[in-house]
């Protein structure tokens, strides 16, 4: 298998695929803006957002995720979520609960957005 980005050599065996994804959240440098001194971005999920206990990740809706961020001005997230829903029904994800979206807390900037995936 050819090395990804150049940073490393994954082994592979009996034809089995898998997909290895740089995570975007750590590894920042700590001036940057949400992230904290270790380099890792301070996010949220949206049980948290909406101060709902975990185990209750299926019982909130995904208007309730678009309310947050139309009222925090954040329309060009709302169109981002449903794309996401419209891909996840494409794909056959139906595990997409509260706890599979989050929002970045941009400190500096007393801001926040939907995360990438």
């Amino acid at each position: 298998m050819q090395q990804i980005d150049g940073e490393i050599d994954l082994p592979h065996g009996n034809g089995a695929y898998f997909l290895s994804v740089k995570r975007f959240d750590r590894d920042a440098p700590s001036e940057h803006a949400g992230f904290t001194r270790a380099g890792r971005l301070h996010m949220e999920d949206f049980c948290q957002v909406l101060s709902m206990p975990a185990q209750q990740k299926y019982e909130g809706s995904y208007l309730q995720i678009m309310a947050v961020l139309a009222g925090l001005g954040r329309d060009a997230d709302v169109e981002e979520l449903v794309r996401r829903l419209v891909v996840n029904e494409l794909l056959g994800n139906f595990d997409a609960h509260l706890k599979n979206f989050f929002v970045t807390l941009y400190c500096a900037a007393a801001a926040c957005a939907l995360t990438s995936l």
